[in-house]
C-alpha cells in the first residue's frame, strides 16, 4: 500500500506535534517552517490552567496517555494573584502549569523538535492551498496571522478578538510558580497585563490591549508601568498583533488547520498551548485513520466556547463590577468552590452568568456565540 504523502505547514507546537503523531502512525512527512528555527521567535511564560477543564484533561500526564506526547513543563502554578483597581484576589493550590514557549533549550518547541525523525525544512515559506496539489493531506500549523494563515483567504476565518500585545523578560525577585494578573480598563481596555516567572530571578511582563493600533500601544505599556509602579530591568521585548477567532469548518478539501490557524487559541487569556498540541496530533490521526476530523476536535471547540462566553460575560465589567467581582472571589467558600472542588470550573460559566449581569448594572450578558 503506497504511504499517504502529507506536507505539514509549520513548526511550531501544534506542526512538530502532528509531525510525530504522524511518525507513529508510520508516515513520513514533510515539515515546512519559513523561520530559521522551530517555534516563537521570543522565549515566553505561557499558563496551563488545569483548574479550567473538566477532569484535569490538559494535565502532561493525559497528554502523554492520550496523545502520545511528552514534555515537560517549566514550573508547577500553584498561586494565582488577580489585581483590580482597587481589589486583590489570591487563590493557592495545585492549579496548573507554566511553560516555556519560543526560543529556549527547555521550550516546548525544542522538546518536541528533539523528538522528531523527520528533517524539517527551514526558511521555507510554502502556501499551504498551492501544497493541496503536490501531497494527499496539508496540515496548516502557521498561526493566525493574516499573511500565514490560508484560512482567511478561504473565507472560513471569522475573528473574535484583535489587540496588540507588548512582551518583555524582566529581571528581579519572584515567586516561582506564581501568576499575576491584572486589569485596568485605563491601560488595558478589554484586555489585561501578567507577570509569570521562569524562576526565581527573571520572568516574563506582558501587557494585552483590545482595540488600538501598534502605534498606541507604547502609551498604554507607559500607562500600565506607572499605575502599577514596577520597576523592573528589561533585557527583551517583543510587540506583536494578538488574533483569536474561529473556523467555520477546521477541514477544506485535504487542507487541516490546526492551533493557532484553526481557531483553538481560548480567547480568554489567548493561550493555546495545549489545544495547539492537542489539534496537531488530532489531524495526524484523521489523516492515518481516516478519521471525521471535525469530529475529533469537537471536544477542544466545546472547551473554546466556555471561555468565549465568559470573556464575553468579563469584557462587560467595568473597574468597579471587576473589583467587587474580586472581593466576592477572594472569600474562602468560592475559592473553594471556583479552584479546589475539582468541579469543571469552566462549566460554571453559564452560572455565573447571572451574578455578573448584578455586577453590571442588571443589563443583558452576552451569552450566545454569534
Amino acid at each position: 500500500m503506497q504511504q499517504k504523502r502529507v506536507a505539514v505547514a509549520g513548526a511550531g507546537l501544534a506542526g512538530l506535534s502532528c509531525a510525530l503523531a504522524l511518525e507513529a502512525g508510520g508516515i513520513s512527512p514533510v515539515v515546512f517552517e519559513r523561520k530559521p528555527h522551530a517555534g516563537q521567535r521570543f522565549a515566553h511564560i505561557s499558563t496551563v490552567p488545569l483548574f479550567a477543564y473538566h477532569e484535569r484533561d490538559f494535565s502532561f500526564g493525559h497528554l502523554e496517555k492520550n496523545y502520545g506526547i511528552r514534555v515537560n513543563p517549566t514550573a508547577q502554578f500553584n498561586k494565582l494573584i488577580l489585581k483590580g483597581v482597587k481589589n486583590n484576589a489570591e487563590i493557592k493550590g495545585e492549579l496548573g502549569y507554566l511553560v516555556t514557549v519560543g526560543q529556549s533549550d527547555d521550550c516546548l518547541e525544542m522538546q518536541l523538535f528533539k523528538q522528531l525523525r523527520t528533517p524539517v525544512q527551514f526558511e521555507k515559506q510554502v502556501d499551504p492551498v498551492t501544497l493541496t496539489n503536490e501531497y494527499d493531506y496539508v496540515v496548516v500549523a502557521t498561526g493566525a496571522e493574516e499573511y500565514a494563515n490560508p484560512a482567511l483567504r478561504l473565507g472560513l476565518w471569522h475573528d473574535l478578538i484583535r489587540a496588540w500585545i507588548k512582551v518583555c523578560t524582566v529581571l528581579g525577585n519572584f515567586e516561582p510558580g506564581t501568576l499575576t494578573i491584572w486589569r485596568n480598563r485605563s491601560y488595558c481596555r478589554d484586555g489585561f497585563a501578567y507577570l509569570a516567572p521562569f524562576n526565581g530571578r527573571r520572568a516574563t511582563l506582558g501587557l494585552n490591549v483590545t482595540g488600538i493600533s501598534q502605534k498606541e500601544l507604547s502609551a498604554y505599556w507607559q500607562a500600565f508601568i506607572r499605575s502599577e509602579r514596577l520597576d523592573y530591568d528589561i533585557i527583551d521585548i517583543m510587540e506583536r498583533d494578538h488574533v483569536a477567532g474561529r473556523l467555520s469548518r477546521h477541514q477544506a478539501g485535504n487542507l487541516l488547520f490546526t492551533g493557532d490557524a484553526g481557531g483553538f487559541k481560548e480567547p480568554l487569556l489567548g493561550m493555546g498551548t495545549m489545544a495547539a498540541i492537542a489539534s496537531g496530533v488530532l489531524a495526524a490521526r484523521a489523516i492515518i485513520n481516516g478519521s471525521d476530523y471535525e469530529e475529533l476536535v469537537k471536544p477542544l471547540l466545546d472547551w473554546r466556547e466556555k471561555f468565549i462566553r465568559l470573556r464575553r460575560l468579563l469584557d462587560h465589567l467595568d473597574d468597579a463590577a471587576y473589583d467587587r467581582w474580586l472581593a466576592v472571589e477572594g472569600l474562602w467558600p468560592v475559592r473553594k468552590l471556583m479552584f479546589e472542588s475539582g468541579l469543571p470550573w469552566m462549566d460554571l460559566a453559564g452560572m455565573l452568568s447571572v451574578p455578573l449581569d448584578w455586577l453590571r448594572g442588571g443589563t443583558d450578558c452576552i451569552t450566545n456565540d454569534s
